[in-house]
């Protein structure tokens, strides 16, 4: 009756497969006695036994062959015990998985931020996360703010480190520091003399700062303080990046304006100054889609990290 058997497939039509099944099948096959086999699942035999009966009747075949004080695997039986151990591993493992996550211990985490936070924020914040996480991964991606407010509403990355979002109902904010503009001069200019550099100065200079779309609200801001002060004429030049501001104010091209954050940074060829009297603070904040945090163990754990390490600043 076994000569040419074919591995069952193991589908029940739309009904899944009972995994406990399959464990009560692994224990008999292994022990070849009903009694053993239900002390090692816990059951009694009876119970043991109508899990067989059951497993046997969704597959449409007989696993065993029943003798006087023991069991022997049909030929059936010998095709699917492996397979019974290969899903059951598989299970072990997507449970172990889903427990990881559940807890925040594995998965991946996608950061959108701007390329002002890379110099001290951004590198703290990933340390302190990574010191407390277990097989989480990150995805960074550089992204303007209207781009990561756009991301985040469609799913696109879990949180974003941006300026100046202003109020979206659908997304949350934690504010992580307030920004003022500093000047960006050549190594040897006359201003330099100055500790404090007032906006009525540059009236004869040539300023480069950074493109709107990088921080809509901050440029804006900036825009309308030079724009009283009849300076809004002097930004002869916007640049992407502030290596590009760096560079060009390296080469005498201009002075550059730039958050003061990237002070930390050490260029050759430039020196920095506080732009004095002008009230066009910049805010950055972390945001993330409002409830995801709910959901998302190892979002909401990015998030109180950096709600933490905000609190220790203030």
């Amino acid at each position: 009756m076994d000569a040419g058997y074919k591995t069952p497939r193991l589908t029940m039509g739309s009904r899944p497969l009972d995994l406990r099944h399959l464990r009560h099948f692994v224990a008999l096959a292994e022990t070849g006695n009903f009694h053993r086999a239900a002390e090692r699942c816990f059951l009694t035999q009876s119970s043991l036994s109508r899990s067989i009966q059951s497993l046997e009747s969704d597959l449409g075949i007989q696993l065993f062959r029943r003798q006087a004080k023991k069991v022997e695997l049909s030929a059936a039986g010998r095709a699917l015990y492996p397979q019974a151990l290969s899903l059951l591993e598989q299970a072990r493992r997507t449970e172990a998985l889903m427990d990881d996550l559940k807890k925040g211990r594995n998965g991946v985490l996608r950061i959108a931020f701007l390329p002002s936070t890379t110099i001290s924020i951004l590198p703290e914040l990933l340390r302190r996360f990574s010191a407390q996480t277990e097989d989480v991964s990150v995805a960074l991606q550089e992204m303007t703010t209207d781009a990561q407010r756009q991301a985040l509403l469609a799913g696109q990355i879990d949180v974003g480190l941006l300026r100046d979002l202003g109020t979206v109902p659908e997304l949350q904010q934690c504010h992580l520091s307030t920004e003022t503009w500093c000047l960006v001069l050549p190594e040897q200019h006359a201003l330099l003399r100055n500790q404090r550099i007032t906006p009525d100065i540059l009236a004869q200079e040539t300023l480069i700062v950074l493109r709107r779309e990088l921080a809509p609200g901050a440029y804006d801001r900036l825009l309308s303080q030079l724009r009283v002060r009849h300076l809004d004429t002097c930004i002869r030049m916007e640049l992407a990046d502030s290596n590009g501001i760096f560079s060009a104010v390296a080469a005498g091209l201009g002075l550059g304006l730039v958050f003061s954050s990237l002070t930390a940074l050490e260029r050759p060829g430039i020196a920095f100054r506080p732009l004095a009297d002008v009230q066009a603070e910049s805010e950055l904040h972390l945001a993330w889609r409002a409830g995801n945090e709910i959901h998302e163990p190892i979002l909401a754990q990015f998030i109180a990290i950096t709600t933490r390490w905000a609190a220790e600043r203030t």
